[in-house]
């Protein structure tokens, strides 16, 4: 029967449509194109000339890629006259058939049954083409079934939909979901006026009411452009919202839409709105308890609390779901009410749980950036709530799991793939992983993208225990607020204490610092400074430990704090006088436990052009390797991988370049390459420095960039080598003399097996007894752990 080969047909276009992966797509149209040219054969000796047209149309329209249409007939008078004759039908039962693919294809991404972001993408876009490429050249659709304002709607629905794939990467919006939203807004207005091509006024629709499915299509696009554009005019969305109201005689209390639209509606000056939220109690619905709790924020604070504990408990959802953005402003808005302590406290420091729990389920570092990260206001937040508990352990614990983030995720992952027989695969899969984190690093997010996927979530790592301290050390944890309020949460192995200061005129005093071109006083200034915000954590210390581990955070990271001016016994002196100061990123890079592993041999590499005879400590015959100048990136990487146990110590003496826009391309400038940042993560294998000691006194190898971001990264080059688990690793946040980094490593050199940081602080106090500079002193500092 014809009506059953139209049908079959017609099936053809639901399997082929939603399938974008080029040889699947190949393979299913050589599987059906005998079956189409029969059907179409049954439909010209049936004289269904209506049905034809619109199949062969259909069929030619489609995107046979390098296959060639299999169904192509011989002309004749009968056929061509009979298709010009039904032209007009064939035309509308084309766009019927149009808009029933297009429909097939939403339906088919909303079900998540494409899993690519960029396929279903594709699909979005080829449902849009289906239906508005059957519009004319004014976008009118002058097709009678189905109607006008119906196909302008589903438009609409597109583009919203479209909108809502363009996730926002870290805190910048993409301009193809404001794009989307646009064009959407632009398509739903036309459904009150179907035979008009543009509708300039923005309010005029509402009076030509179609529908109450309509209307909540308007207002759900209004609410995703208030939502994404928060500095849109407030008279325009306020008469938006008030043409919704008159046109909707009752709220439907099951309706997401109305829920939000209330909730806008009171913030947009429209008094009571929100009230009857707090009366639906049979919704199952992720979002009610965060529209529940704003709503008791307003009308009903007695309830605040219960709505906004519920409303964090549903944040089991991507970073990237709007729930994350409003609760945690919905806390932020608490937090500086009066009226609400006590009430948000508990909840700030679940959704940090809750935010922790989701960050392990991102594979890749650079999701940590795009989307963890856009949460820092939550870690401000949890911070502020734990150090109000007086819960210094919890602050603690909060602080570092902020720190460091993309770097300790690499690691993890690198550890999981490693093991004593690591396969060829695995160490590609790390390579690649690396190489995708340079490009990310400057926005470049497509490359190796889809590959990073396939790779298997990290496990975290066991963390030690934030009182696990050697002997007469402490640790101090800072915080630094987006406001410039610190915190401080300080631990010894017996007991351990929360400071808090402002930050603020630190800060000024660093920026100050960094741009002096002459210099003058103002590293003085910032000693002063910082220890003025040290000195109730020095006074608390002083008398439990002879040691300090710093892990700073935000700006804290640059500054020389084994510098800072402090008291003692009522003489001023400088920290790294009366205390041993090493420095770690974050707690989460701190051992577990003492490294197990014999390391045997001394190695120097250096590339110094200025040197019009090789220093004595440069000479070959007092290390490892044969040649000791003029090395190559290849030198040490070669001899690293080389080395049948990892180096007792590795030093590297030349210039170094920092890369501000692109950290993994900070390096040392060696002959003929450079050793990057990113060669020393792709190329060096986990094993191959544990319990090394690395010196690198080129300029700059430990400063971090300006602005390491929300995901706190400390991304310098005495950084990777401490990713590589080398004990230690001494560095330099700024240009270093020659001759002093000499006598460094001649030092260190002679002192075999002592700690780096002891073998510094030592020489760094002898330089300040001999009236050296203090800038000169204070450049280098060691990233590590202390001995046990």
């Amino acid at each position: 029967m014809p009506a059953d080969v139209y049908a079959n047909l017609k099936g053809y276009f639901k399997e082929i449509d939603p399938c974008v992966e080029p040889n699947t797509r190949r393979k299913q149209l050589d599987e059906v194109g005998k079956k189409i040219r029969s059907d179409l054969k049954q439909l010209e000796r049936k004289q269904e000339w209506v049905c034809l047209g619109t199949m062969f149309k259909a069929w030619n329209e489609m995107d046979w890629g390098s296959i060639l249409p299999p169904f192509a007939f011989e002309p004749s008078e009968e056929l061509c006259f009979q298709l010009k004759k039904n032209r007009a039908e064939i035309d509308a039962q084309l766009a019927e058939l149009s808009f029933k693919r297009a429909e097939n294809l939403l339906d088919e991404v909303k079900k998540n049954n494409v899993a690519r972001y960029t396929d279903r993408h594709r699909l979005v876009e080829k449902a849009l083409d289906l239906v508005i490429g059957r519009c004319d050249s004014d976008k009118i659709w002058r097709f009678s079934n189905p109607p006008a304002h119906e196909i302008y709607a589903f438009i609409a629905k597109c583009y919203l939909f479209r909108s809502r794939l363009a996730l926002p990467k870290g805190s910048s919006i993409p301009e193809k979901k404001l794009e989307a939203l646009k064009k959407g807004w632009e398509w739903v207005k036309k459904t009150s006026f179907p035979d008009i091509s543009d509708i300039d006024d923005d309010f005029l629709h509402w009076d030509k009411q179609q529908n109450q499915v309509v209307d909540n299509l308007k207002i759900e696009i209004v609410l995703e452009i208030k939502r994404w554009q928060p500095f849109v005019d407030d008279s325009w969305l306020k008469h938006q919202l008030e043409c919704f109201f008159k046109n909707t005689k009752k709220l439907d209390e099951n309706n997401l839409i109305h829920w939000r639209v209330c909730d806008i509606a009171e913030d947009a000056g429209m008094a009571n709105k929100s009230k009857f939220l707090l009366k639906i109690t049979q919704s199952k619905s992720r979002q009610l308890p965060l529209y529940q709790a704003k709503a008791a924020y307003r009308h009903n604070i007695s309830m605040f609390n219960k709505y906004l504990e519920e409303s964090v408990k549903k944040l089991n959802v991507p970073f990237s779901d709007p729930l994350w953005d409003e609760t945690v402003k919905l806390i932020e808005t608490a937090a500086a009410d009066s009226r609400m302590n006590d009430c948000w406290e508990e909840s700030a420091i679940q959704a940090w749980a809750q935010c922790e729990n989701m960050a392990q389920k991102l594979r890749l570092s650079v999701q940590v950036r795009w989307y963890w990260a856009r949460h820092r206001k939550l870690y401000d937040l949890a911070v502020r709530a734990a150090y109000k508990c007086k819960n210094v352990r919890k602050c603690a614990e909060i602080v570092d799991s902020q720190k460091n983030r993309p770097t300790v995720k690499l690691k993890n992952m690198e550890t999981r793939l490693h093991s004593s027989n690591t396969s060829n695969e695995d160490r590609k899969r790390i390579e690649i992983m690396i190489e995708a984190e340079t490009c990310f690093a400057i926005e470049n997010y497509q490359a190796g993208l889809d590959i990073l996927n396939k790779l298997p979530m990290s496990v975290p790592e066991k963390i030690r225990n934030l009182q696990d301290m050697p002997d007469d050390w402490g640790s101090v944890h800072f915080y630094v607020c987006e406001d410039k309020q610190a915190y401080a949460f300080v631990f010894t192995d017996q007991c351990c204490e929360k400071f808090t200061f402002s930050a603020e005129n630190l800060w000024k005093k660093y920026v100050r610092w960094n741009t002096d071109v002459e210099k003058k006083d103002s590293f003085e200034k910032l000693c002063e400074e910082f220890g003025d915000c040290f000195k109730d954590i020095f006074c608390w210390l002083n008398d439990k430990a002879s040691g300090v581990l710093f892990i700073p955070h935000g700006f804290l990271h640059l500054v020389p704090l084994h510098a800072a001016k402090v008291k003692k016994n009522g003489e001023t002196k400088f920290l790294f006088e009366v205390m041993t100061c090493v420095y770690l990123p974050s707690w989460s890079l701190s051992p577990l436990k003492k490294q197990e592993v014999v390391n045997s041999g001394v190695y120097a590499f250096s590339n110094w052009q200025n040197w019009d005879t090789t220093p004595s400590i440069f000479c070959s015959s007092k290390w490892n390797n044969n040649q000791t100048v003029n090395n190559s990136a290849d030198d040490i990487i070669n001899t690293i991988k080389t080395c049948e146990s990892p180096p007792k110590l590795l030093v590297m003496y030349s210039h170094g370049k920092h890369d501000p826009n692109n950290p993994y391309q900070s390096s040392l400038i060696m002959n003929k390459s450079d050793l990057t940042h990113q060669m020393i993560l792709k190329n060096i294998e986990t094993g191959k420095l544990s319990g090394a000691d690395i010196i690198l006194t080129a300029c700059e190898t430990d400063l971090a960039p300006g602005d390491m971001g929300l995901a706190d990264e400390h991304l310098s080059l005495a950084n990777a080598f401490l990713t590589k688990d080398a004990r230690s690793v001494l560095g330099t946040l700024y240009e270093c003399k020659e001759d002093k980094s000499l006598e460094l490593i001649s030092k260190i050199k002679q002192t075999p097996g002592g700690a780096l940081y002891q073998v510094l602080q030592n020489t760094q106090r002898q330089w300040f007894a001999n009236n050296e500079q203090i800038e000169d002193i204070a450049v280098y500092r060691v990233m590590g752990f202390p001995d046990e």
